[in-house]
Formats: structure tokens, sequence, C-alpha cells
């Protein structure tokens, strides 16, 4: 099995996946996203287990806020704060899958590690994108 993450952001018109791409430019402040400028954005990044490229389990879910500059940036200082936050959720994955004990298959659940703002509702919603049940209207983010 491979540890994975995925990356959300919930805006007015719904759930947006952040693709590997937009959130590197975002993080080198190589690219922006103008229509954000100004404004406080809800993010979560998802932990997921993944066999062949398939996602079986998703292992954590947090909520964070992230500060656009005028330019449609993210500031500096919620970077850390995320990075740390990630840091810290993928120790705990991988040390939880060092206990030795019975495993049961339950087949795709959340195990809730949860920080920020992440309701039942958010929940639901990265799940049905990850299980394939979101509707197309909300669609990755580009830029």
């Amino acid at each position: 099995m491979t540890v994975t993450g995925r990356y959300y952001q919930f805006a007015a018109d719904g759930l947006h996946r952040l693709s590997k791409r937009v959130l590197e430019g975002l993080i080198n402040g190589t690219d922006a996203l103008p229509q954000y400028a100004g404004t406080k954005q809800r993010i979560a990044s998802v932990t997921l287990d993944n066999d062949r490229g398939f996602p079986i389990e998703i292992q954590a879910a947090h909520g964070e806020y992230l500060q656009f500059s005028a330019e449609g940036k993210i500031e500096r200082r919620d970077l850390g704060l995320a990075a740390f936050r990630a840091m810290e959720t993928h120790e705990n994955l991988e040390r939880s899958r060092r206990v030795k004990g019975p495993i049961v298959d339950s087949g795709p659940s959340i195990k809730r590690e949860l920080s920020g703002e992440l309701s039942k509702e958010d929940l639901d919603m990265i799940a049905a994108d990850i299980w394939g049940t979101l509707p197309e209207a909300n669609s990755e983010l580009r830029v």
C-alpha cells in the first residue's frame, strides 16, 4: 500500500480538489489564484491509503485556513503552519502502522483525526470525491 495526500478547497461554488501542480506553484510562490485575492479560504488535507493507484481508505483529514494576498498568493506564515500539520499527520499515520495486532478491514472508511473546521458535511463531500460520487460540477481547481 502507498500513502498519498489530497488537498481540497471549500469554495462558494462547492468543493474543489487542488492538483499537486497548483499546490506546488502556490507553495513555491510561482502561481496565484487571483479569484481569491485578499480572502481567507478554507482547505482540507486528506491522507489516503492506496492500492495499485486506487484509494482504499481515508486515514486522516485536517481543516486549515489559508490567507491569500492581494495578488492571490498564499501568505508565507500559513504555509509553515500547514506544512507542520501535514508532517505531523504523516508521522502519526506511520506510528499507527507500527502497532501490531489483528487487522480488520471494514471497507472504505474515515479514521477521523480531525482539526480545524471540518464538519460531517465537509467529510461527506471529500468522501464523495474520493469514492467517485461527487457531482461533476465541483471539478478540480486549475490555475
